[in-house]
């Protein structure tokens, strides 16, 4: 018996230290996996950040641009950048407003590269006036204008004809950290047209109201809900599309676009506003603080009172008829702007304004 217990004593030893080898051996192979994967994530993290829209975006749709700035005083050069030394922003009351502008992909500056977000940022801190800086920056292409038939026949989908009075353009939206797209289209048809775009937006550089939207990425589109999926689905992949625009030019072409425009318009609720609004209602705040004597209040109510005892309220009764207009103003086609005469004037002019669109690159 005692020979017995001390054999089941020896076993029981042997049996323990067997489990202390298994999880020491299970407790390093846990180790090293997670030294491993630390290491994995190392790397992954030294590796080089691709700076710019990367290298698979194509390189003809980039402009480089060079601009010269002098500044007088100390410059206030405010803007925010992405990792990869993309514009997102830039402040009304920055130095840089006007120079950059959203989407740009800031290089350096004078003869300096920039190499990272960190010296970007640190490199324009320490930058002071008066003083002369080179911006070097790369601009994506928004607008190509096709010229010829030939070159308007090579982009058209098949079965699509060239319509007199139009001037047809390649558009280019291109999306960067924080893009809104703002575009709003509506179908008329079996035509896409460009209804408003929102303000500070990629489509507000890109389109014109009452552009005619004929193809995206080279497929024929003839709804809204294919524009919508077709845009989606080209930025999420490669981070641009390319649409192609017919753009009224002729009275005819015009008169037609206003009456798709017209049909069944609906208002947008709290639709944002131009940029020269706030600084117009802040010029006249700042005309009203100066004045010295503010006119008194007029009432608008009209009429004799109903009873003479002033403790009562008076109140203004709203008709149930009366609805509710937003002020907005959408982004105007210029080519649809009329001359508005004095009010002296006995006839008001018929003829439309002279304005012309902006001057876009023709194509090859």
């Amino acid at each position: 018996m005692p020979e017995d217990r001390k054999k089941t004593r020896k076993e029981a030893t042997v049996e323990r230290e067997q489990l202390q080898e298994e999880t020491t051996q299970l407790t390093s192979g846990a180790q090293d996996s997670e030294n491993n994967k630390t290491t994995e994530l190392q790397e992954e993290s030294s590796l080089p950040l691709s700076l710019g829209y990367g290298p698979d975006f194509p390189k003809q749709l980039l402009l480089t641009k060079r601009i010269k700035a002098i500044f007088e005083g100390t410059p206030k050069l405010t803007l925010k950048l992405s990792k990869s030394l993309i514009v997102t922003s830039v402040s009304e009351d920055s130095s840089l407003s006007g120079i950059l502008e959203p989407g740009d992909f800031l290089t350096g500056i004078d003869n300096m590269k920039f190499e990272s977000r960190r010296h970007a940022y640190s490199t324009l801190k320490t930058t002071k006036g008066p003083s002369t800086v080179v911006f070097h920056f790369k601009r994506p292409m928004r607008c190509l204008l096709l010229t010829t038939p030939a070159q308007i026949s090579k982009y058209l989908p098949q079965g699509a004809e060239i319509m007199p009075g139009y001037s047809y353009c390649l558009c280019f939206l291109v999306t960067f950290p924080g893009a809104v797209i703002g575009l709003h289209v509506k179908s008329y048809e079996s035509k896409v047209y460009i209804e408003s775009v929102g303000v500070q937006s990629m489509a507000e550089k890109v389109f014109c109201v009452g552009d005619t939207i004929i193809s995206i990425d080279d497929v024929p589109v003839a709804s809204v809900s294919i524009v919508n999926q077709s845009i989606s689905n080209g930025l999420k992949t490669k981070k641009w599309v390319q649409a192609v625009v017919a753009r009224p030019e002729s009275e005819a072409a015009l008169c037609r676009m206003l009456n798709a425009l017209k049909v069944a318009k609906t208002e947008r609720i709290d639709p944002r506003m131009s940029e020269d609004i706030k600084a117009i209602a802040d010029q006249e705040i700042e005309r009203m603080n100066q004045e010295d004597s503010q006119p008194e209040p007029r009432n608008i109510l009209k009429g004799e009172p109903a009873t003479d005892d002033e403790s009562e309220y008076k109140r203004v009764t709203v008709s149930k008829l009366s609805t509710q207009s937003p002020i907005c103003c959408d982004s105007a086609n210029l080519k649809v702007l009329h001359l508005i005469g004095k009010k002296n004037m006995k006839q008001m002019p018929k003829m439309r304004t002279a304005i012309q669109y902006p001057n876009y690159p023709k194509g090859p």
